[in-house]
């Protein structure tokens, strides 16, 4: 019986200087010379004199560059992403010394930066760690999939006030509106009172889904469930009047930041025994970072920018101004609540959740 290690022996001559003729020879227990899975090595040992590990980590999007207001120089934009069936790929590299230099076997985890939403590698890093290992050739991929709405839930007691809105955290005024585009912001009443998703009083042993609301109110991290209804006039979407800074300052006028703080409307904001809440929904951004595991080393900083939202109503799929959603499957019976009625098990199935061919 033999207990071995197989390893690679390199042997090779010294310079004159420190012996004449000598030979040395360096045994190596962990290396894959295979061409197929080695990358950048191709099947050869590389010897070097100084230590192999890396001294830069570069971070960046396959979506084109974006301009970003003046004082963020230091991180770079991306996009735009879109919320609805996109995703965008992050390559990080990890360099050593010289810029050509690409280490493999480099350790990282995702850093998410503040308002980040949306899963890396299908995982959300606001709650678990995200990691990826740097390949033969330096470099590692990352999937990033975006929220199917990026917005938040606003208080009525906390950020709701006659005609106008207070977000729970500043955000960059080309989030919410730009001169080329108009405004890239949604508004939405979340009623109360829909059994299947959030209602005040529930019946649950009938299936209705209580109405739940989660957070603090007033931060980003508030949020419910209930049933979103787009505010509009007609098919038109109802979009602020101004946009305030901190201070109170509109876009355009002397002294405005360039973060938006509330949005301001030409009416006050409808309320009503059945509004539990309210969500917008912008163009909002992602900021990632990607360190090293023991965070002695970062990568740049690069922010996902997203598209201009569209129209995510939880609205009743049979209203003609609002398309079904993803979920409209489930139906629940309009008199009772029960969820055992209009489902696919127990009646015919929806003509909108079927796949026909157009004639």
């Amino acid at each position: 019986y033999a207990d071995y290690v197989a390893a690679i022996a390199a042997v090779y001559e010294l310079p004159s200087a420190v012996t004449d003729g000598a030979e040395d020879t360096r045994l190596v227990t962990s290396l894959d010379l295979n061409p197929a899975t080695s990358g950048i090595r191709q099947g050869t040992l590389h010897m070097m004199r100084r230590p192999w590990q890396a001294f830069s980590l570069q971070l960046y999007a396959d979506k084109p560059r974006l301009n970003l207001p003046s004082g963020s120089t230091s991180t770079v934009a991306f996009g735009p992403v879109f919320c609805e069936q996109d995703y965008a790929l992050l390559v990080v590299t990890a360099y050593g010394v010289g810029s050509q230099d690409a280490v493999p076997g480099v350790r990282l985890r995702v850093v998410p930066g503040v308002g980040f939403a949306g899963l890396v590698n299908y995982q959300d890093p606001t709650s678990q760690e995200v990691e990826v290992v740097t390949g033969g050739d330096g470099s590692a991929s990352l999937i990033y999939l975006p929220p199917d709405t990026y917005g938040w839930w606003l208080s009525l007691s906390a950020s709701v006030s006659g005609n106008t809105l207070t977000l729970p955290m500043a955000v960059p005024v080309g989030d919410i509106y730009t001169a080329l585009n108009g405004w890239s912001v949604l508004t939405y009443q979340v009623q109360n009172d829909d059994p299947y998703l959030g209602k005040v009083g529930a019946v649950v042993d009938q299936g209705e889904i209580a109405w739940v609301a989660t957070g603090t109110a007033g931060t980003v991290t508030y949020r419910t469930n209930g049933k979103r209804v787009l505010l509009s006039s007609g098919s038109a979407a109802i979009v602020p009047v101004a946009a305030l800074d901190s201070a109170g300052r509109a876009i355009g006028a002397a002294g405005f930041n360039g973060y938006v703080s509330s949005l301001v409307y030409s009416a006050p904001l409808p309320i009503s025994s059945n509004t539990g809440a309210y969500f917008v929904a912008l163009a909002g951004q992602a900021p990632i970072i990607l360190e090293s595991l023991d965070g002695s080393l970062q990568s740049n900083s690069i922010v996902l920018q997203f598209a201009p939202p569209v129209d995510a109503s939880d609205q009743d799929p049979t209203d003609t101004l609002m398309p079904p959603t993803q979920s409209s499957y489930l139906l629940l019976d309009d008199v009772t609540g029960r969820v055992n009625v209009n489902r696919l098990a127990g009646a015919p199935i929806p003509g909108f959740t079927i796949n026909q061919r157009l004639s």
